[in-house]
């Protein structure tokens, strides 16, 4: 019997407590094994965070809730391979919690393309071929430690960034929508041709040649001893060629 004076909570009220606070609790991690054969060109799609390790022996492996794991989903065709998260079975006992994005680690030998469509993130050591490609669509982020490279192709639409750490790239060809930024300082190019279309931001070194079309605010970052052609419409600050202001006005 409870002494005088105190109050005793309700079973009733415990139990429910004690069911909120076990479901407002994140769920526990798993990771999961995938047979994976190799592959050279990566499609990611949804909120996912991918890391890619090369020179390496084909695996994967996934990391997240047991809803996410039962969603993700790895399909190859040839040389492609695609990571997606599917959408979630919708069910009367309410919305999902994912707890964070689904952490998946690949490995391969070689990695020649990137593409990421969403608001995911893929962090690559290296890309290494004669034509590498990489596409962004979306929010998203791709990082890429050591890119190497006859032509080097980047598009990016969107308010996602795409950062490269280091490399050499005979030639370049950058396509920059919207807020999207293409960060490469300590890459460096022979020739670059380079476009933004919208509040963008770029940066890189070219050794000899730059071109240089901008529409839009945003900056762009040339370093090195190129010489520089330069057409903007915009008001976006641009410094190339040893650190030089050039602007021309399309009229």
């Amino acid at each position: 019997m409870p002494r005088s004076g105190t109050k005793t909570m309700p079973i009733r009220l415990l139990l429910t407590l004690c069911a909120v606070a076990l479901a407002a609790a994140p769920a526990a991690a798993k990771e999961r094994s995938f047979v994976m054969g190799g592959f050279e060109r990566l499609v990611v799609e949804g909120d996912i965070a991918v890391d890619v390790k090369t020179e390496a022996s084909p695996g994967a492996s996934a990391e997240g809730t047991q809803e996410q794991l039962d969603r993700v989903q790895f399909s190859r065709a040839g040389t492609t391979l695609t990571v997606r998260l599917l959408s979630p079975v919708r069910t009367g006992r309410g919305e999902v919690k994912d707890g964070g994005p689904l952490q998946v680690s690949l490995s391969t030998r070689k990695l020649s393309q990137l593409i990421l469509r969403g608001n995911g993130r893929v962090n690559a050591d290296a890309l290494d071929d004669r034509s590498v490609r990489v596409m962004l669509t979306g929010n998203g982020t791709i990082d890429i430690g050591q890119v190497t490279a006859d032509q080097l192709y980047v598009s990016a639409v969107g308010a996602g960034t795409v950062a490269m750490d280091t490399g050499m790239v005979r030639e370049g060809n950058v396509q920059l929508n919207g807020a999207a930024s293409w960060l490469a300082p300590g890459l460096v190019l022979e020739r670059l041709d380079l476009t933004h279309s919208g509040p963008a931001n770029s940066a890189a070194e070219v050794e000899e040649f730059a071109k240089v079309m901008n529409n839009g605010l945003g900056s762009i970052a040339i370093t090195g001893p190129a010489s520089c052609d330069i057409r903007t419409t915009g008001s976006a600050r641009i410094a190339c060629g040893n650190g030089k202001d050039l602007r021309q006005t399309i009229r």
